[in-house]
Formats: C-alpha cells, structure tokens, sequence
C-alpha cells in the first residue's frame, strides 16, 4: 500500500465507512490491511469499547493486535521480523488463494446444479412432447379397433375419415349412423 493510499483509507476509516465500502474503492489493499491501519491508529471497537458514535472497524481483538504486530514487523529494524513477518504474510496469501479456489469452485458447482436442473427441466419437457405423440397414436389405435367393431371401414394407417371421427364423437349419445358405402355387404 503506498503512503497516499494509506492516507485515504485512514481518512475513511477515520469517517467510519466499512471495510467494505474502503475496499470497494481500493481493491488493491488487503481487509488485513485495512485492519492492521485501524489498530495501530485506535480505530477498532476494541480500543473504543462497543460505542457505536466511535469510528471503528468491526475485527476481533486478537487478529486486530495480529495484524497490528504483522505491520511493525514488516517495517522493521530488525531483519529476523521482517523475514517472519514476510513468511506469515506468504501462508495469508496461500490463505486467500485457498479461499478464492474454494469460493471459485463453490460457485461453479452453483452453476452446474442450475444448469442440471435446466436439462432435467427440458429433457422432462421433451419426455412430454414425446409421450403426446403416443398418446395420439393409441387414441387413433382405439378409434379404428371401435369403427371396425361398428362396421365401419377404416384404413390400419392415415387419417381417419371425418364421418368415422363424428361417430366416435357421438358415441356415448347415440348409435351412429354407418354410410351406406361403408356397410359391410352381406351377400
């Protein structure tokens, strides 16, 4: 983080935006980062108790103070710190790598599961329009199994002729009525 940064995030956290919004606007800088910045200049809730008209980011006691000695020992004197503050700040960035893949991974796993059930919804969609043609052709089927049990001439396959269908349509109502070139001779 360079100083003018520094100094712009320290002036929003200092008008008590969330770390949230401050790293909205500077998604170059760590939450850690942010953090470390709030402890070492009093601006957690820690240091102002749980009074909500103070400025302070809302962070755990302990990793405030952690990331509070992680800061000084990156800009330290003494390079022993600086060494181990590099080493913790190389397992966070392995931390967050781990963090991004499993968010990553979850999300995709969001995605697949949607478009599972899209396909079920469309193959189950399909089913149906399949099923509605053999619906149709077992409908056909009793129809001419019926026109020939009434003595009516029917082809195996084809339309079905339109006096044939008005019979079925009134069969329930009344015997229909076989044209007389469709009665079977009886010679």
């Amino acid at each position: 983080m360079t100083a003018a940064d520094r100094a712009r995030v320290l002036e929003r956290l200092q008008q008590g935006r969330s770390p949230a919004e401050i790293h909205a606007e500077f998604p170059h800088v760590t939450l850690g980062q942010f953090a470390a910045l709030a402890d070492t200049k009093g601006l957690t809730r820690a240091h102002h108790g749980s009074s909500s008209a103070a400025p302070a980011v809302d962070l755990d006691p302990h990793l405030a103070r952690a990331l509070g000695a992680l800061a000084w020992a990156e800009n330290s004197h003494i390079p022993r710190n600086r060494k181990l503050a590099s080493r913790v700040r190389e397992g966070l960035d392995e931390l967050l790598a781990a963090k991004d893949k499993a968010d990553s991974i979850a999300a995709a796993e969001r995605e697949v599961a949607a478009a599972k059930k899209k396909l079920d919804d469309a193959e189950t969609q399909l089913r149906n329009a399949k099923n509605t043609g053999q619906d149709d052709k077992r409908l056909r089927n009793e129809i001419r199994a019926w026109a020939q049990s009434q003595g009516l001439t029917v082809s195996p396959v084809g339309l079905i002729p339109q006096d044939v269908m008005h019979a079925w349509e009134n069969r329930a109502t009344a015997r229909p009525t076989v044209p007389a070139q469709r009665r079977p001779s009886t010679r």
